[in-house]
């Protein structure tokens, strides 16, 4: 397998704001997102690392390149990511032991994302690409034992991540190519 899949990495993506809400400000909106995030980012990494999309039935995983599996997670503003699979977290789910041993074992590397500057014109998202041997050997030293890796910053980010020359997209929103279509009910 490529270092490019086993090696830590990190991609800046700059995005104008009307691309991931619609244009909605701060104020209309919240901060951003998160829910619609994951999608984003998730099309962001497969085209950095080659990837393809798992299927919509995956348990444990989202990407793959051959037979290398990746699982996407959002760094939570308060600084902590949970590395469980997504089945055990929200309302009335409960950490399920088995499920994050079979999600460690499945990925090959883990995609952590962040939005690192929001404004109402602009999003600035960082994508760390994370190897499983640093995923497994922050949990087991800095982990909390049901999925969760606190104080993300200083137990994965400033160890594995500050010294690396990130590769770095800017997107731009692209006008129309064509006029808007027109009412049909007038025609």
């Amino acid at each position: 397998m490529s270092d490019n899949l086993n090696n830590p990495d990190l991609l800046i993506v700059n995005v104008p704001r009307c691309m991931i809400q619609g244009g909605l400000t701060n104020d209309e909106y919240g901060k951003i997102d998160y829910r619609l995030l994951h999608n984003y980012l998730t099309g962001y990494a497969k085209k950095w690392k080659g990837c393809q999309d798992v299927g919509a039935d995956s348990k444990f995983t989202d990407i793959c390149n051959g037979n290398f599996y990746s699982e996407g997670k959002r760094i939570h503003p308060k600084d902590y990511i949970d590395i469980k699979p997504s089945r055990d977290t929200g309302a009335n789910r409960k950490f399920n032991k088995d499920n994050l041993e079979k999600a460690l074992d499945k990925n090959d590397a883990y995609y952590y994302y962040d939005a690192e500057f929001i404004n109402d014109h602009q999003i600035r998202f960082k994508i760390y690409w994370c190897p499983i041997r640093i995923v497994k050997h922050v949990y087991s030293n800095k982990g909390n034992g049901k999925g969760r890796i606190n104080q993300v910053k200083k137990n994965l980010i400033e160890p594995y991540f500050n010294n690396i020359t990130p590769t770095e997209w800017n997107i731009n929103f692209p006008p129309p190519s064509s006029p808007q279509p027109q009412d049909q009910a007038s025609s």
